[in-house]
This record gives C-alpha cells, sequence and structure tokens, in this order.
C-alpha cells in the first residue's frame, strides 16, 4: 500500500444531493422511515411486533434510580437464561424484566446512526428533538462503572462478557459507539459519544493484552471498526488498540471459544472450528470468505481500518485475498452475500442459487464498508464499482417505497404469491409497455394496461420488456404486474386478467430478427412424418414456432417451420443424421428473415384485422413470405431487410389518424 494513494470521504455536511432519483430516496427516509422506525422502537406499530427496545432502556434506567435510592437494600438481579428471544407470557401485562432479542439494544443504535445522517443533510429541529430525548433515555441506563448492556443489566451483570460468542454485548457496543459518532459528527452534541467513551473505557480494562485482562474477541464483529471510528473521531489511541487486539486474537489457538464452550473442544479436539465466527484462524492466515455473511464483512472492513492506520502490508494482503474470493466466487450479480439461509452464510464458491438466495440486507450494507474502506487504502475502481453495484441491487432493494416494509433477504428469483402479493412492479430502464419499441416508431403510444395474453403474446414474439415466464407465473397465481421505470417515479403499465375496453383492438406490435426458417423438402406423403421431424427437434431441446406443410402433385410435400436463429446449426445436424430414416430430399435454411406481430384480445370478435395489417404491408410494398395466426395473434414472415419499414407501416395503420375502432 501507498500512503499518497490514502483517502477518505468528505463528511455527509458538506454535500448537497440534487440528484432526484436519491433526493427521493433521502426524504423518504427522513419523512417515512426513520419515524415509522420510532414508532416501532416504542411498540406503538399497529399489528408489528414488540421490540421492546426503548422499554428496556427505560427500565434500565428506573433500575439504575431505585439502586440509588435504596443503596445497600438494593437486591441486584441475578442472571438466569431466558432464551436468545424472550417474550413476556402475557403481552398484556408485562413484566419489570427484559424483553427482545440478546442484541435488541442495538436497534436503537442503528436508529440514531440513520437520525444522525439525515441531519447532517437536512437539518431538522423537531427530529433532532425527538432524537435528544432518545439519547437521554439511553444514557440513564448506563451503569457507574460504564457498561451499557440492557440485556445484563436487566438480566444480572454477574454473567456480564461470559457469551462472547453468542450473547451479542460488543456487537451492541459497536452499534452505539457508531451512531455516537454519527450524531457527534451532524449535531456537536456529545451527550451520547461520551457514553460510548464510558463504556469502551470499561471494555478496553477488561480486554487487552496485559496480565490478568480476557484474552475474547467478539462474536459478532462490528466493535472492531468501531472503535476506529471512536478514535478517529477522539483522538484516543486506545481505541486503536482494542481494536487491534481483537483483530490479532481472533482465530489463534487454543480457541478462547474453547473456554466458553469446552463441550465443543472435548467433540472436535483436533478440528479447525468456529468457521461461522470466522475464528477459525487468525486473520491473516484466512484465504476464504466463510460463516455468517454480515460478521465476516463486518470484521474484514475493521482489517482494512487496522490496516490502512498501522500501514500493516500484511493485514491489508489477507483484506485483498479475503475481497477477491467474495466478488470473484461469491458474489451475485446484484452484489449479494451470502447465498444460503443455512447460518446466513457464504456457501462453497460460485454456488449461488437465485430462487433460494438469502443474500441478506445487512450484508450488502457490509460489503459496502469493506469496499469503501479498501477503496480508501487504493483508489482502483473494482471497489467503486463494487459499492454501487451492491448499493442499488442490494441495499435499495431492502426498503419498499412506502418507507414502512422492508426485505430481509433479497432472492433472485421470487413468486410474488408465495408473499401474498397483489401486485409485483417490475422496475426496467422504460417507463412501460408501448404499442411498439418508440425507436422503430416514433408515434408509439405507453399502454395503461394489458392483458397477460396479450403480454404473453407481445414478449413470445419478440417484444423485450418482459420474459414470458414472468407472465405465466403473474397469470398462473393471479398477480398484478406493473411494468414501471427504474429512473423516474410516475404510472407504468398495469398486467392484468381483464381490461378496459380501448378504441383499438390490438395491444402492440412486435418484431423479431433472431429466427430463422428451414424447409424439409421432397417427404413421403405418409402418416407420422412431422412426428418423427418434430420428436428429433424436441428431443434436441429446440423449439419451433410456425410450421406449415405444403403436398406437391407427386404426391411428396414439404414441411418448413420457423426456430431461434441460434439453434440453426444443432436443427440441421440432427435432421441430416436420420435423413434416411425420414426419407427426404434435401434442406433449405433462410436466416435473413424477420418475423412481424399484431397481438390483441379484440381481434377475436373483430372482422377484418388481418387484412388491414396485410394491407399496410402491401402498401409498404413489403412481400410476406409465411403467415401464422392464434385467436390473439397474427404473425408474418419477412425478409429481415423489411422489418423496421414493416413495424412502421402496420403500427401507423393501426395506431396512425386514421385507425378504425
Amino acid at each position: 500500500m501507498e500512503r499518497e494513494d490514502f483517502n477518505m470521504p468528505l463528511s455527509l455536511k458538506r454535500l448537497q444531493v440534487r440528484d432526484a432519483f436519491w433526493g427521493d430516496e433521502m426524504e423518504l427516509v427522513r419523512t417515512e422511515v426513520i419515524p415509522y422506525q420510532w414508532e416501532a422502537l416504542n411498540d406503538r406499530v399497529e399489528n408489528a411486533a414488540p421490540s421492546f427496545c426503548m422499554r428496556n432502556f427505560k427500565l434500565a434506567g428506573r433500575m439504575n434510580r431505585e439502586r440509588l435510592e435504596k443503596g445497600a437494600l438494593f437486591q441486584e438481579p441475578e442472571y438466569c437464561f431466558r432464551g436468545f428471544e424472550a417474550l413476556p407470557e402475557d403481552p398484556a401485562h408485562l413484566e419489570d424484566r427484559f424483553y427482545g432479542f440478546v442484541f435488541q439494544d442495538s436497534d436503537f443504535s442503528k436508529w440514531i446512526e440513520a437520525v444522525a445522517y439525515s441531519l447532517a443533510s437536512h437539518p431538522d429541529p423537531a427530529l433532532e428533538g425527538i432524537a435528544d430525548q432518545a439519547i437521554e433515555i439511553v444514557c440513564a441506563a448506563q451503569q457507574k462503572d460504564g457498561y451499557l448492556d440492557t440485556y445484563y443489566i436487566l438480566n444480572g451483570r454477574d454473567k456480564t462478557f461470559t457469551n462472547l460468542k453468542d450473547h451479542h454485548e460488543l456487537y451492541c457496543f459497536g452499534h452505539l459507539a457508531e451512531g455516537a459518532v454519527a450524531y457527534y459528527q451532524a449535531t456537536g452534541k456529545d451527550r451520547l459519544l461520551n457514553a460510548a467513551r464510558k463504556f469502551a473505557d470499561y471494555i478496553d480494562s477488561y480486554f487487552g493484552p496485559g496480565e490478568g485482562k480476557c484474552k475474547g474477541y467478539p462474536g459478532h464483529e462490528i466493535a472492531e471498526m468501531a472503535l476506529v471510528r471512536l478514535y478517529e473521531a477522539t483522538g484516543e489511541k486506545r481505541y486503536l488498540a482494542l481494536a487491534r487486539f481483537f483483530i490479532e486474537e481472533r482465530g489463534k489457538q487454543p480457541y478462547y471459544f474453547d473456554q466458553e464452550n469446552p463441550e465443543e473442544a472435548r467433540k472436535h479436539p483436533h478440528m479447525l472450528r468456529y468457521h461461522y465466527y470466522q475464528a477459525h484462524l487468525p486473520v491473516r492466515e484466512q484465504k476464504e470468505a466463510v460463516g455468517h455473511a454480515v460478521r465476516a464483512v463486518y470484521l474484514y472492513s475493521g482489517m482494512a481500518d487496522i490496516a490502512r492506520l498501522t500501514e500493516d502490508e500484511s493485514l491489508f494482503e489477507a483484506c485483498q485475498r479475503l475481497w477477491r474470493d467474495i466478488t470473484g466466487r461469491k458474489m451475485y450479480l446484484t452484489g449479494g452475500i451470502g447465498a444460503t439461509h443455512i447460518g446466513e452464510a457464504f456457501s462453497y464458491p460460485y454456488d449461488l442459487p437465485n430462487g433460494t438466495a438469502y443474500a441478506e440486507t445487512c450484508a450488502s450494507i457490509g460489503l459496502v464498508f469493506f469496499a469503501r474502506r479498501m477503496l480508501g487504502i487504493s483508489p482502483r475502481g473494482e471497489y467503486a464499482d463494487v459499492m454501487e453495484r451492491a448499493l442499488y441491487n442490494g441495499i435499495l432493494s431492502g426498503m419498499a417505497l412506502d418507507g414502512k416494509s422492508f426485505f430481509y433477504v433479497n432472492p433472485l428469483e421470487v413468486v410474488p404469491a408465495a408473499c401474498r402479493a397483489d401486485l409485483c412492479q417490475i422496475y426496467t430502464d422504460v417507463d412501460g409497455v408501448y404499442t411498439t419499441d418508440p425507436r422503430v416508431a416514433p408515434g408509439a403510444v405507453k399502454l395503461e394496461e394489458i392483458t397477460y395474453d396479450e403480454m404473453l403474446e407481445l414478449a413470445s414474439q419478440g417484444a423485450q420488456v418482459l420474459h414470458n415466464r414472468s407472465v405465466e407465473l403473474a397469470k398462473k397465481y393471479h398477480v398484478n404486474m406493473e411494468v414501471v421505470s427504474s429512473l423516474e417515479r410516475k404510472p407504468g403499465t398495469k398486467v392484468k386478467e381483464v381490461v378496459k375496453m380501448e378504441k383499438t383492438n390490438i395491444a402492440g406490435v412486435a418484431k423479431d430478427v433472431s429466427i430463422a426458417r428451414i424447409a424439409v423438402v421432397g417427404l413421403e406423403h405418409s402418416p407420422g412424418v412431422a412426428f418423427r421431424i418434430f420428436s428429433l427437434l424436441g428431443k434436441a431441446n429446440i423449439n419451433v414456432d410456425a410450421i406449415i406443410q405444403s403436398i406437391g402433385r407427386d404426391e411428396s410435400k414439404d414441411i418448413s417451420f420457423t426456430l431461434p436463429r441460434a439453434d440453426v446449426e444443432e436443427a440441421v445436424r440432427v435432421l441430416e443424421e436420420q435423413k434416411g430414416a425420414l426419407h427426404f430430399d434435401h434442406l433449405t435454411v433462410e436466416d435473413k428473415i424477420a418475423k412481424v406481430s399484431i397481438v390483441g384480445a379484440g381481434m377475436m370478435t373483430t372482422p377484418g384485422v388481418a387484412a388491414k395489417m396485410f394491407e399496410a404491408l402491401y402498401d409498404a410494398n413489403i412481400n410476406i413470405q409465411m403467415i401464422n395466426t392464434s385467436e390473439i395473434r397474427v404473425s408474418v414472415l419477412i425478409d429481415e431487410e423489411d422489418a423496421v419499414a414493416a413495424v412502421r407501416a402496420v403500427h401507423d395503420k393501426f395506431f396512425g389518424d386514421d385507425s378504425f375502432s
């Protein structure tokens, strides 16, 4: 690494985002997401599972006041494990106990961090006032020694730091520190920052290389990069040293987690273990991204921070190896990572299924953290590219447009009906389905709605807006679709079972220039010939479209059919191999052809639609080679060089000023 390459992000307070797309997203967060999540933290969202987050902080603050009032008479709670998530036996009558997950405190910390970033770019006195009140509630829960984790404050401090592997104390501290620094940088207020520092000081007094100190490290990483951020905000070198200690100690043998889990050591005394926690090997020896994906990229982010600040080449080399493994062998096209739901983890190289992809939103966020830190060391485009890819596809996808519903996971393939969705919006580079490609016919009009069957026909005849399989599934499960623009927010085109009657009898015009025609010439006129030909092609996985059979005066017959141009070579090979069995004279192939189709449910009840199409082609002096129809489609085969002119002529005939209704 070269020090002159080092760089840091600009302060949010120095930036103004005027871009319409991101401006809208940021405003959605400010006006909808943050207020909604504040209500959720306070258990005020109807039909949502209670968080208990702010309730736990308030209860811990009240316990502090009682301790102060009662003095020696105060009875400290003794720890009793009630599960990874503790829920009330009677939700209508809550006891004065901790409820929620062991990491529940972190929900406040993440919220206050989001508030800070919003305030940095858009000052909001009302929001800042709510945040200040929340900070007072949290700070009131802090213990005299600096400890601040309500899970153990309420359940019993006698078991503090006895289950680092699973109980998230250092994770909750990490998010608290991240939120505290962000709020200080946004507002200049240090109330929460001082609380985070007191907690960090307590942790530093407990962990470290010194004699008598605990040699443990976080089970769920984030404290490493949070301590670095705390160091950079305060200049306190002990925080940097503690972050480095956690990273250096991780994965050393004998394993620290064995002290917490002696049974694990007895069962597997000679095996590497704790891969899930990235604690199976010292970090410099790790060559593959393994285990829980979020934990992993949080760790790698901390490693990159330490590598930069200490100019540690071997640590940076480890980061580069792990980066290459993730982006080269374990990352989805979307920037999603963590392919399997089993442990929310990385799978083996190149195991990236679409339908069962886990691709947790938090993992994409962590990947952006890692990429940003690698970019801060070495300004290489690959790091910025992954940041952008994950941001647009793996993070933004985690938040719905209403700002009040969220995706924890991001599969690449999903049946909306499985989510009980009544509408599936498809975001594309166009703002809807048009009567034809506007690049071909400038007079193309966006459709307000179109039936499933019409959209299926258009998709199969060359329109490239939607894949026909997606429409088939929408129709099967009765899910309405809407094709909308990913670049601007305005109504698109609805795809549904029944639509309003429009003034034209067709929905659109499509062209396909990726086809060819094969003619099997001189076949015997006998039963089973067509069956044998198309059975052979079917076994070769070759789809055919239009089929025409003609019988000559000599009782021989020809069979012509169209197929994808990419399959011509294979089709010819299959048929030529069976020439003797099929008894044909020769094959002819035409690959400079195109298919133009009109599609519309209205043509089932309106005579003359096909004639009008043929008239348009006649007027344009375009010869028709073959005609193929269905109930709602008419397709013609023409010379490829005439395709664009044919689409324009047909479209003008049906959608121009003189079109009939």
